[in-house]
Formats: structure tokens, C-alpha cells, sequence
């Protein structure tokens, strides 16, 4: 097996639901309603990814990487993984937040975070929040310890099936009630709460904010777009990377989308590592291993890889930039 596939690190949250496991038929392994994330691929002191068979098994990405650091980056590599890739699932709206950008991140001494949310399913009225309105500015700033100045005054976007949307640090977000979202982003856990809709936890304690490590992160000129996949033509016959849609283009990944009809093939070639994540459909290699819906799998930058769909599928590739 060329490609590397892990296990998924499950989270519950208060704002979690059960999507992974109704819409995907993942084993979670117990029973609860709240996994609100999964960390498919990740290299943190906290959580690192463990191989799931293959010549791998049972190793973590950082012993991977450290045996391996050539075959897998391309290069000698001795940092930690740059991507991490996770499912979220919200059943109720996350907090108000922002993450530091490279620059504030230094002062604060944190760790930058810029993220791609692709909108794998969303119920009929799910919305994002990215950014405020554009009567905004930086002299608003003594406001955003008033949640209901907040409600007000951030900008909120109504979101469907098939929709991209890049979140820069230093952009004031939330991702709304509804939403299944593959995020992609920088190997980052540094998040900053400004408001959390009055929610406590078990213990009827509120959860922690950071009001002023948040004003010291937002950019007020933050804006955002919405990037449509559900369109796309689906491609047939033998497809290569060029061929594909680019949905991201950051320092560290780029992220390119594609949907493929049954029985097309997509050829991927070695020089740098990839992640390939299947959000529709399931697709197979020349050696009849399947890569099944939800999953996201590691492609080292020394192997190249014939992948055909089993049925009608789509697709993101992330490049990872070295």
C-alpha cells in the first residue's frame, strides 16, 4: 500500500452531534452524541496520528516523519507535520473566535492559525460567521466584550453543500449550527474566544474567554469569500493534478478539488506529499485497497499513485509546500 491511513482522534465537545457517525457509518467505538471533532491527521505534542496498518501500523506520524523524513516531505524535514486535518461537526453554533496570524502570534508567543473549512453537508439553514460588517473598524474594538454588540455587527453567511471558504487569522469567525466541515489547516491548536452565546458546561461554569488576547489578533479589514464546488463537472477518463480546481493557496498547502465519475482514474505523481481526502464516493489503487468515504489519507512524496473512482466521487488534494 503506497499511501499511509490513520486513526481518527475523536473529541466530544458541547457543540458536537453524531454526523460522523449517521452520515459516514463510523464505529466511534462508544456511545455518545457530542464527538464534535476528529482529528484525521495530525503531528502535536497532544495528539499525533497513529498509522492504521500498511508498513507503518501502529507508528505515530512523528516517528514516521523522524524515520523517514526524505521518503515522506521530499527532503530532509525535521519539523512537525505543517497540516493538520480534521471533521467538524457542529450541532449547535462554536464560539465567537480568531485565531493569531504569523505576526501576533510572535508577540503572543502562540502559534498562527489559517484554516480552509469545505462544507461536506449542511442543514437548511446553517450559516457561517467570517468577519464584521463593513461599518466596522478598528475603533469598534472596545465593543467586542459586549456579545450582544457582536450579534449584531458580525457578518453572517448562509452556506450549503460544496462551499470553500478560507479563514485568515486575525478573522473574527464561528462556524453555525448544521455545518459538517472538513478543515484543513496550519499545525495549529491556538484559538482565542470572544463570546460563547452564554453557554456553561455540565458544572454550570461558562467556558474561558481571551478578550484581550483576541483584540490584539483581529484584523477588522478581514474579508471573506465563498469558493462554489457544487457545480463542477465531474471528469472522466485518466485525470492528472493539473487538471484539478484550486480551492487554497497558502504558505504552508494548497488545497485543489475535483470530482471524478465512476470508473475515471486521477494520477498522482511523487514530489511532494499529499493528503487526499474522499467527501463523496470512495476510490480504489491498482492493488483493490479502498479509500471509503470521510477518509483522509497521506500519499510520501517518493510514491506515485493511480486512484479510481468506484462510483460517482469528489475529492480534495492538499499539497504540502516545503
Amino acid at each position: 500500500m503506497k499511501f499511509i491511513r490513520f486513526k481518527p482522534i475523536y473529541f466530544e465537545r458541547i457543540w458536537g452531534g453524531s454526523k460522523l457517525k449517521d452520515l459516514f457509518n463510523r464505529d466511534i467505538g462508544y456511545s455518545v452524541s457530542n464527538i464534535g471533532e476528529s482529528w484525521e491527521i495530525t503531528d502535536r505534542p497532544d495528539a499525533t496520528s497513529m498509522a492504521n496498518g500498511g508498513r507503518f501500523d501502529n507508528m505515530s506520524l512523528s516517528q514516521i516523519l523522524s524515520q523517514n523524513q526524505e521518503y515522506i516531505m521530499g527532503k530532509k524535514w525535521t519539523q512537525p507535520f505543517p497540516v493538520l486535518v480534521k471533521w467538524i461537526d457542529a450541532s449547535q453554533p462554536l464560539s465567537i473566535q480568531v485565531h493569531p496570524n504569523s505576526e501576533t502570534a510572535k508577540k503572543l508567543k502562540a502559534e498562527s492559525k489559517n484554516e480552509n473549512w469545505f462544507i461536506a453537508q449542511a442543514d437548511e439553514h446553517s450559516t457561517i460567521i467570517a468577519g464584521f460588517k463593513p461599518s466596522v473598524t478598528s475603533t469598534d474594538k472596545n465593543n467586542l466584550s459586549n456579545g450582544t454588540w457582536l450579534r449584531k455587527n458580525l457578518n453572517e453567511l448562509k452556506t450549503k453543500e460544496g462551499d470553500s471558504i478560507f479563514i485568515k487569522g486575525g478573522c473574527v469567525h464561528a462556524i453555525g449550527k448544521g455545518n459538517l466541515i472538513l478543515e484543513i489547516q496550519e499545525n495549529s491548536d491556538t484559538t482565542y474566544r470572544l463570546y460563547d452565546w452564554d453557554r456553561t458546561d455540565s458544572l454550570g461554569n461558562p467556558r474561558k474567554l481571551h478578550i484581550k488576547e483576541s483584540t490584539e489578533c483581529i484584523d477588522f479589514s478581514t474579508s471573506v469569500s465563498i469558493i462554489e464546488t457544487i457545480s463542477t463537472p465531474q471528469k472522466q477518463g485518466t485525470i492528472t493534478l493539473d487538471d484539478t480546481d484550486l480551492l487554497c493557496n497558502f504558505d504552508s498547502f494548497e488545497i485543489r478539488h475535483i470530482r471524478l465519475s465512476k470508473n475515471a482514474t486521477i494520477e498522482l505523481n511523487i514530489g511532494e506529499a499529499k493528503i487526499i481526502s474522499v467527501v463523496q464516493g470512495s476510490l480504489s489503487d491498482n492493488n483493490s485497497n479502498i479509500i471509503s468515504l470521510s477518509e483522509n489519507i497521506l500519499l510520501p512524496a517518493a510514491e506515485k499513485l493511480k486512484l479510481t473512482a468506484l462510483n460517482n466521487s469528489e475529492i480534495l488534494i492538499t499539497k504540502i509546500k516545503i
